[in-house]
């Protein structure tokens, strides 16, 4: 019900030490009220990975669990967000995952699919996630069920290029443009290891991988 997800929601807020993993999975009676509380930042301040698979967050209580995400700031400690089952085959649930990529909150993993009876996105809904994901440095891993098509094995595969560069550390290059011309002295000095740790990683996937993360920050090289 409702009730118990606002209190197991306001216990959680009040824990001295965050929840590693929370499941909620199968809880078909969350409610719109329950699934807010569930996703309010200071709730999620609380819980690394989140699970509400196969509940009633479907549909445009999807979007709204997307929009509230959204919301997060890149330092909140919610990692994860499990929506299996979720029916995500929507034009407003594909529009609100896109917004919730290009807003680079703290989550570093989504998963959407649903494992025992998939259901499809269609090409133009992966288009639309798509252009959220080149915008995103912040998440590792995303699934989403999609259809074997050439198209969208190719969109896909393109998803995972991102994906894989965020898993190399792309974020580095997002945080240095951010800082501004006075932190350069301070920079040169601390952020070579950095970039260093990056560049091993992003050589133990692939040359292509390990090319675009060098053009993006060749300058801390220079």
């Amino acid at each position: 019900d409702p009730e118990d997800a606002i209190a197991v929601a306001d216990a959680v807020k009040v824990r001295p030490w965050p929840v590693g993993e929370l499941l909620l999975a199968g809880n078909h009676r969350i409610g719109s009220d329950g699934l807010k509380a569930l996703t309010h930042k200071t709730f999620c301040q609380n819980v690394v990975s989140l699970d509400l698979s196969y509940t009633d967050a479907k549909d445009y209580r999807a979007v709204m669990v997307l929009e509230a995400l959204a919301k997060l700031e890149p330092g909140n400690t919610m990692k994860q967000i499990v929506l299996h089952g979720s029916l995500v085959v929507s034009d407003d649930v594909a529009a609100a995952l896109q917004k919730l990529l290009t807003k680079n909150s703290s989550l570093r993993s989504i998963q959407m699919n649903d494992p025992g009876s998939p259901k499809p996105m269609t090409a133009p809904q992966l288009k639309t996630v798509l252009s959220g994901m080149q915008h995103n440095y912040e998440v590792e891993e995303l699934a989403i069920d999609y259809f074997k098509t050439t198209e969208d094995m190719r969109i896909w595969s393109e998803m995972e290029f991102w994906l894989r560069l965020n898993v190399a550390g792309r974020r580095i290059v997002r945080h240095s443009e951010q800082r501004t011309s006075q932190w350069r002295t301070w920079l040169s000095i601390s952020l070579p290891d950095d970039w260093f740790q990056v560049l091993e990683k992003a050589g133990q996937d692939n040359l292509t991988v390990l090319y675009w993360i060098v053009r993006q920050g060749a300058h801390n090289f220079s």
